[in-house]
């Protein structure tokens, strides 16, 4: 019966702390089950695959559009061989 008000503040507080940590622990949970499951969609797969073949022929594109700044549509031998020995493009891929 003589009990502080204090207590409940504590207790309020180790409540909410606990709440909160439960809380994050089963979103983490169901977060990795997604993705766990998602690693082994084949659809998912074959999405992210095409991205990335996309992103690469983007790349390619943009890199033969800066070696080829005439716009004539051919890269000669030396061109191309200057190309791959430049530090920046080596950097890039």
């Amino acid at each position: 019966e003589n009990v502080s008000e204090w207590y409940m503040v504590f207790s309020i507080g180790h409540k909410l702390i606990i709440g909160f940590s439960c809380v994050a622990v089963l979103t983490a949970v169901f977060i990795q089950e997604t993705f766990k499951v998602a690693t082994k969609d084949n659809r998912i797969m074959l999405i992210s695959r095409d991205r990335v073949r996309r992103s690469n022929a983007e790349k390619l594109q943009a890199l033969f559009h800066w070696a080829d700044p005439e716009n004539t549509g051919v890269l000669s031998y030396s061109a191309f061989k200057s190309l791959v020995e430049d530090p920046e493009v080596r950097l890039w891929f």
